[in-house]
């Protein structure tokens, strides 16, 4: 059985390090932000590939 992995260099971009700080630790733990815009955004939990799609009611901007 022959397996292939491909390692994609994701960059992300924020307004802030905190928020991808967020982002990067949430990918360590097998979450994963496959989409985003300003109306929703779509996680990927990698263990089962399952896919959980939300939709963003309010942003509160870090300061």
């Amino acid at each position: 059985m022959l397996f292939s992995f491909y390692f994609i260099d994701v960059t992300y971009q924020a307004s802030s390090p905190d928020e991808i700080a967020l982002v990067e630790w949430t990918e360590q733990v097998g979450l994963t932000l496959v989409h985003r815009d300003l109306q929703s955004m779509t996680l990927q939990l990698n263990a089962t590939q399952q896919l959980f799609h939300y939709q963003i009611l309010q942003m509160f901007p870090f300061t």
